[in-house]
């Protein structure tokens, strides 16, 4: 909200319509324009606030990001190397094989 100090009478402004005067239309439209905007990253609000080791918090941001430096990720970035998984050697390796899909992974996990 902006302040205005003007030796004029006071009056009520609302800036999200075109002539600044406040109707139900306006706050109508206003409401139903911000209803669905939806919170891509609403995951990270809570995350952060975790009574666990920061480096436990941010692995998890990474993996969330699809930022860990997998070889998927570190061939974008130009580095070179076998590009396979290292526990299996068949794929290439990405956040999804290494976290969800690996059988490898898995059975350390159960």
């Amino acid at each position: 909200m902006h302040i205005r100090l003007l030796d004029l009478e006071d009056t009520l402004v609302w800036v999200l319509a075109a002539d600044e005067i406040y109707s139900p239309k306006a706050g109508y439209t206003t409401l139903c324009a911000k209803r669905f905007v939806i919170d891509i990253n609403w995951w990270w609000r809570g995350l952060w606030k975790l009574h666990c080791p920061a480096k436990a918090k941010l692995l998890w941001w990474s993996i969330m990001e699809n930022k860990v430096p997998t070889w998927d990720n570190l061939q974008k970035r130009s580095f070179v190397g076998p590009g396979r998984c290292s526990l299996r050697s068949i794929d290439l390796e990405s956040g999804q094989d290494l976290f969800m899909d690996c059988n490898v992974v898995k059975k350390v996990w159960v």
